[in-house]
């Protein structure tokens, strides 16, 4: 199946308690690549 992932980080807080950019990738990679999900696109937005 295929999928867009979208990740967001809207405060410092988040960023620096584990919910970085990156963080929320790895975690969302690993979660595709064990359910078959081929990876499209990835849309980011930082709001802070």
């Amino acid at each position: 199946m295929r999928c867009g992932i979208y990740v967001r980080v809207s405060t410092d807080e988040q960023r620096d308690n584990g919910y970085s950019i990156d963080s929320q990738l790895r975690m969302i990679k690993e979660y595709c690549e064990k359910n078959n999900y081929d990876i499209v696109n990835v849309y980011k937005l930082v709001n802070i």
